[in-house]
């Protein structure tokens, strides 16, 4: 599946609020899910385009299906 612009911006709001909700830091997921948090980071400002197995491990990591984390934004945590 290749991602659109759309999904990846998605993906990158819904990480940011996903994480900012658990009050897990970079470092502490990245530990649990097996990614860099440097990757997390470029993920969270939309500078790489996740692949499959990523979205993947989001999605087991937070517990939310992948259309949960693809289809709609959830609100930016800093602003709730």
């Amino acid at each position: 599946m290749q991602y659109t612009q759309y999904m990846i911006n998605n993906i990158q709001n819904n990480l940011h609020y996903y994480r900012h909700t658990l009050n897990i830091s970079r470092r502490d997921m990245s530990d649990k899910i097996g990614l860099s948090a440097r990757l997390l980071h470029d993920l969270e400002c939309g500078k790489v385009t996740p692949t499959k197995s990523m979205v993947e491990s989001l999605c087991k990591f937070f517990n939310v299906s992948q259309k949960q984390l693809i289809s709609q934004s959830k609100p930016n945590p800093w602003k709730i």
